[in-house]
């Protein structure tokens, strides 16, 4: 009797519920129920997450122009690195990260990378949660500061992490799952950008921002862009996550990413910096007074991207 290959067995020969469908699809191929498009919105609200906000202050460490050319260079490299790994791993039938790592350099390797994916995937929702914190809180004792309670940046973090969106999405075991969690999440990223074109030009005018090639630090402005270009922990995920899991589709899939990824980052940059130029901050809210309404309804949308951008 021959025996069946990994991961052939068809939804269409099973009566799959959707937890047991959710089950097989996080770690093996055939069960993926996304378009590419859904997986394309996951990629990006992976890769736009709190990093974005530094974005305007890493044009500022590398000059105007040359932060551009850097930041198409990492979007390339970043989609390259995702095509990569699903054709490594199709090619050796390794379907997670950890697992392909362990094809080519042995158990070290397996262990190693798993000890990376946690430093990395954990710092960035610390991130996320700091820039939680650094803009729902704010709204909060801005507009109701008779609840003293609500306003506390500790309380109000870690009611959003276990009550509302952000524990309830991560009970589930496959990332397809919150693809229509994902394109919420990435269309709040045009509206903040309306936000910051109707309101900077107001704060433009005292603030001088050079289009210069060079600037103070460019290393640092490259780890930023590398940061906020950064998905390849998700990669294995989104692509069982597809309906169609080809070599072809996958590569649309990812450069739609990519370019989404590209232009809402480079927006955002943009603006930031020509706004404040050499006065850039960081973290690019805290350059805004806390009573502007149309920044708060920004700051409010950001946070709400961030909730749903952790699980």
């Amino acid at each position: 009797m021959q025996k069946s290959s990994y991961g052939t067995i068809k939804q269409n020969n099973l009566l799959l519920t959707a937890a047991e469908r959710d089950l097989l699809q996080a770690d093996r191929p055939g069960y993926g129920t996304r378009s590419k498009i859904e997986s394309a919105f996951n990629l990006v609200n992976s890769t736009v997450g709190a990093g974005i906000i530094g974005l305007p202050f890493a044009i500022y460490l590398a000059g105007f122009w040359t932060a551009i050319l850097l930041s198409v260079i990492v979007a390339i490299i970043s989609q390259l690195g995702l095509h990569m790994l699903v054709v490594s791993g199709k090619r050796v039938r390794a379907y997670k990260f950890a697992v392909l790592m362990e094809y080519v350099f042995g158990r070290p390797g397996y262990y190693f990378l798993n000890f990376l994916i946690l430093v990395q995937a954990s710092g960035a929702c610390v991130s996320y949660f700091i820039l939680i914190g650094d803009t729902i809180p704010v709204l909060l004792q801005f507009y109701f500061p008779q609840y003293k309670s609500m306003t506390e940046r500790s309380f109000v973090i870690s009611f959003i992490a276990i009550f509302l969106y952000v524990f309830p999405l991560n009970l589930s075991r496959s990332i397809g799952s919150v693809a229509r969690w994902s394109i919420l999440s990435v269309l709040c990223l045009p509206l903040i950008l309306i936000t910051l074109l109707i309101r900077a030009p107001a704060y433009a005018k005292s603030h001088e921002a050079p289009l210069d090639w060079k600037g103070p630090d460019i290393f640092g402005a490259l780890g930023i862009l590398a940061f906020a270009f950064a998905c390849s922990h998700v990669c294995f995920s989104v692509f069982l996550s597809l309906k169609d899991q080809t070599i072809k589709s996958w590569t649309i899939t990812t450069t739609l990413a990519s370019i989404m990824s590209w232009f809402s980052s480079i927006s955002f940059a943009i603006i930031g910096y020509l706004s404040f130029g050499k006065d850039v901050q960081p973290n690019l809210f805290l350059n805004f007074p806390d009573d502007d309404f149309i920044v708060n309804i920004g700051r409010f949308l950001l946070g709400f991207s961030m909730i749903l951008t952790i699980p």
